[in-house]
């Protein structure tokens, strides 16, 4: 179903932007539930909002504010041909985006595309427009609550509804949730025990039409991952470990996708609010 690509997709996206995100209040650790991550129970209950969080929006931090280099990369040197040992690399690109507050991608796949803004104050919250399977979707995740629109209007992820559009769209917040916690991304990077910069930047383009020089980071060797075989995972950050971009293939529930994201507005004034 189509709701089922876009879970699978969105679950994709998420782990993705993990490299280099914050997770949602009481997220689960990647050791503690990634294992059942692609395919959640039908009947696990999903934190209901609170009436303020519907009504208040969650805005990104002023663009005034200072963005500081994350501790974490102090010891991981972004350095022309160099090895990089996956632990260090994970815990740093778990905290890059966090860093900047705020920001939007925009991200294509074979299923899911469309552009994505995003804050983390006070919580992760995100508001992906765009398309999968060639249908329109639009997906508000704020206060720990997803809602789904296709078309026909926003639907509030239940999974214990019995609703079949309500399950499936909590299960896209359950997948969301999960997925999006830095220990699930710390985990993913650690798999590869070594990634390499390339020995030459790569020009890149964002969406603003702006170009940068990126140091490109790959797996020096395929891996597994949570079961999941990885060929090749890339990663792209300007100085002072600024994301550019990610690209990756999974598989998540039998379906394999590639996605590719472009981050652009890092430190932008953002506001997400629930769907009416």
């Amino acid at each position: 179903m189509r709701i089922r690509l876009a879970s699978a997709g969105i679950a994709l996206a998420a782990v993705l932007t993990a490299c280099s995100s914050a997770a949602p209040p009481e997220s689960p650790t990647a050791q503690s539930e990634a294992p059942s991550a692609v395919q959640p129970s039908a009947s696990a209950p999903v934190a209901e909002p609170s009436p303020s969080a519907v009504e208040t929006p969650t805005a990104s931090p002023t663009a005034e504010a200072e963005r500081e280099v994350p501790a974490s990369c102090a010891g991981v040197p972004l350095t022309l041909g160099a090895d990089l040992k996956g632990a260090d690399l994970g815990g740093c690109v778990a905290d890059a985006l966090r860093s900047f507050g705020s920001g939007r991608m925009n991200l294509s796949s074979d299923t899911v595309s469309g552009t994505v803004d995003f804050t983390y104050a006070p919580d992760y919250a995100f508001h992906l427009a765009g398309e999968s399977s060639g249908q329109k979707v639009d997906l508000t995740y704020v206060d720990g609550q997803i809602w789904l629109d296709q078309g026909q209007g926003p639907v509030k992820g239940d999974t214990g509804s019995g609703d079949q559009q309500e399950q499936l769209a909590g299960v896209t917040g359950e997948l969301y949730r999960i997925f999006s916690d830095p220990a699930m991304t710390a985990d993913l990077i650690a798999a590869s025990a070594m990634w390499r910069i390339d020995p030459e930047t790569a020009t890149r383009e964002l969406p603003s039409g702006e170009t940068v020089e990126a140091y490109r980071i790959t797996n020096a060797e395929p891996f597994a991952w949570q079961s999941m075989p990885v060929q090749e995972f890339i990663l792209w950050y300007g100085d002072d470990w600024t994301p550019v971009g990610a690209q990756g293939t999974l598989t998540v529930a039998d379906q394999s996708s590639t996605l590719t994201q472009t981050f652009f507005d890092l430190g932008a004034d953002i506001t997400i609010t629930a769907p009416a």
